[in-house]
């Protein structure tokens, strides 16, 4: 689809007035010359012998809104003389300088001799005529905009240029009507590595068609300008005539955006709300994705926990490995002080107060020794199955374990 232009200034226009713009004067000469209904042009040639000192006259244009546009394009075109041989001041150029302000106000117009204009070009054609002769020339350029206005500005240093026409425009893409996707006007990009990304508008509203807008005013939209359905849509019915897309039914899912079907959601899991994903069902987790390793339960417990050996401040917890123990599970003991003979309230953590051996975490084997423990008391062990499934639920209640329930045994007192 190709590009578009927008033109914001147009001198001279036909039809409607003088070409007009602000003249600043600080030479011998006469400086810039006003277009007249002779001749509609602007002209300078402070380049005489007579000149003495290098002439500074400004032409500026009026404020310019730029239209939110990115990128301005400049067409200018010039007739420009090469200094003579003769008769010609020592400060004769062969260039016109172009500068720019950039704001967001059209009050006051800024004046080039007081104001800080940008330097943008030195306007000039690539080869010079013979000196004495004349050339005609269109100069090309472009500028990124930094506000919402800008206003143009041309030095003359003793050059004798006549500026014939001047055009400013700015690149858009243009409006796309389908059948099937709609895609709106858009400015282009200042360049093709900051692409204009735009969303169509399909006939379905649950589907959508990426264009981008390229730099020079073109789209670039897949060659069958097809609308594609949302993430968490299905394609139900797709034609050259219409398109519908249905939210993928409970228990699918689908991430992207494209006319595939939605796709079930593993065992034990279930879409979210959304349908873009699956999510593991309450007592089901996953250590990478659900879609890779899909949802599984935490390790069962340890079989036949018990206390093999008890004493007034030490007790030997034995187990048998846990059904899942596929040599990827390793077991934990906590310990929980009893405020009477009853398991039901053993809510005091105990751990600090003592010590396992080999340790409280990452056991590999079956049995553990805990030392450090009250004498004539009651205490509760949980023995935990652990593998990277737990890392996923933090709530130790949740997690699966055996408990054993010990009094350890009072101290002897020597006679």
């Amino acid at each position: 689809m190709s590009g578009k232009s927008e033109i914001l200034v147009n001198e001279p226009r036909s039809g409607s007035g003088l070409w007009n713009w602000n003249i600043q004067i600080d030479s011998q000469g006469v400086g810039w010359i006003h277009p007249s209904t002779v001749n509609q042009r602007y002209k300078v040639c402070d380049a005489g012998e007579l000149i003495t000192r290098e002439p500074k006259n400004w032409l500026r244009t009026d404020f310019i809104d730029v239209k939110n546009a990115k990128r301005l394009d400049i067409e200018i075109h010039y007739i420009l003389l090469n200094c003579p041989i003769t008769g010609t001041s020592k400060f004769c150029k062969t260039y016109l300088t172009l500068y720019s302000y950039h704001t967001d106000t059209k009050e006051p117009p800024p004046d080039p001799t007081k104001v800080m204009f940008q330097k943008e070009a030195a306007i000039t054609p690539k080869s010079l005529p013979p000196q004495g002769s004349y050339k005609t020339d269109v100069f090309y350029g472009s500028l990124v905009t930094r506000a919402r206005g800008i206003y143009l500005a041309f030095l003359d240093q003793g050059v004798c240029i006549t500026l014939t026409k001047v055009v400013i425009s700015y690149r858009y893409c243009p409006e796309i009507v389908g059948t099937l996707v709609t895609f709106p006007r858009t400015v282009a990009p200042t360049n093709d590595s900051d692409l204009a990304h735009q969303e169509g508008k399909c006939a379905d509203v649950n589907s959508v068609n990426k264009g981008v807008c390229l730099s020079n005013g073109e789209w670039n939209i897949p060659d069958d300008f097809a609308c594609l359905c949302k993430a968490g849509y299905e394609l139900v019915n797709g034609t050259i005539a219409s398109l519908e897309c249905k939210e993928c039914p409970r228990g699918s899912h689908k991430s992207t955006i494209s006319n595939s079907k939605c796709l079930q959601c593993p065992s034990n899991s279930i879409s979210n709300v959304e349908r873009t994903a699956c999510t593991c069902d309450d007592g089901f987790y996953n250590f990478k994705t659900i879609l890779e390793a899909g949802c599984k339960a935490l390790p069962l417990a340890p079989l036949m926990a018990r206390i093999t050996v008890v004493k007034a401040t030490a007790v030997i917890i034995s187990w048998q490995r846990s059904p899942d123990d596929k040599g990827n599970i390793t077991y934990a003991v906590y310990c929980f002080r009893c405020n009477s003979g009853d398991y039901k309230y053993c809510k005091e953590a105990y751990d600090r107060q003592v010590r396992f051996s080999p340790g409280k975490e990452n056991i590999t084997g079956v049995t553990v020794t805990v030392h450090g423990l009250s004498s004539s008391s009651f205490f509760l062990f949980r023995v935990y199955s652990v593998n990277e499934l737990n890392q996923q639920e933090k709530d130790k209640d949740k997690w699966n374990y055996a408990e054993v329930f010990v009094e350890t045994k009072g101290k002897v007192k020597c006679e």
